[in-house]
């Protein structure tokens, strides 16, 4: 029996399903669609219009084939026909025509209806995805043939440090394809000397998404080591997710092997060099050590009662061994300006004192030929200045004793003047002018070479190294300045340079320039022990100390000093460097042993025969107070013993 109460609550159910369906089938963002039997469409949503520019009305009229692009028309059947056979949901992509003749790419989700023979279908838009995967297979492809065409060695790896690409040159090097690798199969190929950092410092990396950088042997395809240099750097997706690593392995075996043949060649250098040092030092000693005999005792000589004729033999053989010293101290001084061990001081010094006192020691010579030796100093230059009086005195002793050596007649004229001057600088000219032989044009552009004079015959008619103006070339540029040279073959030569010095703090001097300056006396009586094992140096030394009323005695290594010295008292200790049994440094590390006991302190003055860069710091460092070398100088010998002994009152 019907039941009339129900049939319109029935109809009023299908309403609203119909409604809510409606209201549905229009907020799918995608393309929703159903398709009839005779393939036009029998409903479509409102994103059709938004996406392919039809209106409503376009689309039902038109035959739903027609809308397909021709290309992918086959498949779109083919995908049809399959599903009317199996009855099941079916997923496909095709496209679409726009309005504006272009098409979209659509994938696809439709099911065919048994009971009324009818496709209901979804399409989703993937246009813009696909475009972007296409131009992302693109770029990779592009990157793939870069990576392949470079001689260098190019890896990718994916977060997790996974090799995800090797470039051809990757292949061939290890002779595998790496692409899938794992990190536990290429950490095989590193060098097990250089694995365990590598390692470290790549996994580090990637735990902390940071740069990489290494180096390390790898075992290429024929099983040989060879370096390579890692650079990676991190790659982030567009929002900023790490990816992995993009790096690079250059070959640098060459470089490795060129720094190891350059370090070789350095340790080489550096073992030529000490034992250049070391020749020197020795060259030094063997040769100061009878120098300081022959001038010391000469000197000696010369305060006895002697005939015109002895006195002239010893002035010569004096003036001889002056000679050879100065030689053996250009050869000293161009080692050390060679091995760039060549020291400066700053200090303050009378300007004008010090070139009186230089020509004051050349004037001898000077006199001896005849010769005036002028001094003019301008009236703008500074008397007192800061600087290196040493080395300036060095190089005008080279220029105006050359100018002596070269010049029969006439005079010898050292000037000076300002060129440029601020509060804390002055920067001063000098030039020695001379009347001699003067230098040939072809001659000058040599003369300032080492070991060259103008004239290889010269040498043997002037005597000298040939170092003295290189020497001085080398100071002047240490100094600030330049040297040059004007010469006229036969009139004379001017040579010219140029120093920058300090200007001292003003003070008023006191005594007039026509006081003389005290000179330095011995001091006090003192005893002195003497400890040398060369007999002839002792005796010039004993004897120089005795003339200046000190009390003497020696001994000829550190052994006897020290048992002297447990006897009596001395005030002094003059030590040599090298002797037999106990060495100066030796003996003078046990008299400050013994003192850390006692609380005493006894002068030490080292005699060295070497005068080579680092004497006196190794001195000072190993306990001694000063520092003489040899030959000794009568007036060095007072200064030092007096500084040494009033410092440690």
């Amino acid at each position: 029996m019907l039941d009339l109460a129900t049939e319109p609550l029935a109809e009023l159910s299908a309403i609203e399903a119909q409604r809510d369906f409606e209201l549905f089938f229009n907020l799918i963002p995608d393309l929703a669609c159903i398709v009839s039997t005779d393939g036009y469409f029998k409903k479509i949503n409102a994103a059709w219009e938004t996406t392919l520019g039809y209106t409503r009305d376009e689309v039902l009229r038109t035959p739903m084939l027609d809308l397909i692009h021709p290309d992918d028309l086959e498949s779109t059947l083919d995908e049809i026909a399959r599903q009317n056979r199996e009855y099941r949901t079916k997923h496909f992509v095709n496209r679409y025509r726009h309005k504006n003749g272009s098409y979209r790419i659509f994938d696809w989700r439709t099911t065919f209806s048994r009971n009324d023979s009818t496709r209901f279908g979804i399409a989703k838009d993937i246009t813009e995805q696909r475009l972007w995967e296409e131009s992302l297979r693109e770029s990779e492809e592009r990157f793939r043939i870069m990576a392949d065409s470079c001689p260098t060695i190019i890896w990718v790896t994916d977060a997790a440090g996974t090799n995800r690409l090797a470039n051809r040159t990757y292949r061939e090097f290890f002779g595998t394809n790496f692409e899938q690798a794992d990190r536990s199969e290429w950490s095989l190929l590193i060098h097990p000397d250089d694995r365990a950092d590598y390692l470290r410092k790549f996994l580090r990396a990637v735990e902390e998404q940071t740069p990489f950088r290494a180096e390390a042997r790898m075992r290429r395809s024929d099983g040989e080591w060879r370096w390579i240099a890692s650079h990676a750097e991190p790659r982030l997706s567009v929002n900023g997710d790490f990816l992995g690593h993009v790096g690079i392995s250059p070959d640098i075996t060459d470089r490795k092997q060129s720094e190891e043949a350059l370090r070789k060649a350095k340790a080489v250098a550096e073992a030529a060099n000490r034992s250049k040092s070391e020749f020197l030092a020795n060259m030094s000693h063997e040769i100061r050590t009878p120098m300081n005999g022959v001038i010391g005792l000469t000197d000696l000589a010369l305060d006895t009662e002697l005939t015109r004729e002895q006195r002239g033999y010893l002035e010569g053989v004096k003036t001889s061994a002056s000679s050879l010293l100065r030689i053996l101290n250009d050869i000293l001084d161009f080692s050390k300006i060679e091995a760039g061990k060549l020291e400066f001081e700053v200090i303050e010094f009378d300007l004008p004192e010090m070139v009186e006192a230089m020509l004051k020691v050349l004037g001898v010579r000077a006199a001896a030929k005849d010769l005036k030796l002028n001094f003019d100093l301008d009236a703008l230059v500074p008397h007192r200045v800061m600087g290196d009086p040493g080395r300036l005195q060095q190089i005008l002793i080279n220029l105006t004793g050359n100018a002596i050596k070269f010049t029969e007649h006439g005079h010898v004229t050292v000037r000076v003047e300002r060129l440029l001057a601020t509060p804390e600088a002055v920067e001063l000219h000098f030039r020695v002018e001379d009347t001699g032989i003067g230098i040939p044009a072809n001659k000058q552009q040599h003369i300032f070479n080492a070991f060259s004079q103008a004239d290889s015959s010269l040498t043997r008619t002037f005597g000298g190294t040939g170092l003295g103006l290189t020497i001085s070339t080398q100071l002047v540029e240490r100094m600030g300045g330049r040297i040059w040279l004007e010469s006229e073959e036969g009139r004379g030569s001017t040579f010219h340079f140029t120093v920058r010095l300090g200007i001292a703090t003003a003070r008023i001097k006191e005594e007039s320039h026509h006081e003389e300056k005290p000179r330095p006396t011995s001091g006090p009586h003192r005893r002195l022990l003497v400890v040398e094992d060369n007999p002839v140096n002792s005796l010039v030394a004993r004897r120089l100390l005795e003339k200046q009323n000190h009390v003497v005695k020696t001994a000829t290594n550190g052994q006897e000093a020290l048992e002297l010295l447990e006897q009596e008292r001395f005030d002094c200790v003059l030590m040599d460097l090298q002797m037999p049994v106990l060495d100066g440094f030796e003996t003078t590390a046990a008299i400050r042993n013994k003192e850390r006991i006692s609380g005493d302190h006894l002068p030490i003055i080292a005699l060295t025969a070497h005068a080579i860069a680092g004497d006196l710091e190794r001195c000072l460092a190993g306990g001694m107070d000063g520092y003489l070398t040899k030959p000794l100088s009568p007036s060095a010998l007072t200064q030092v013993l007096a500084s040494a002994v009033q410092t440690t009152k």
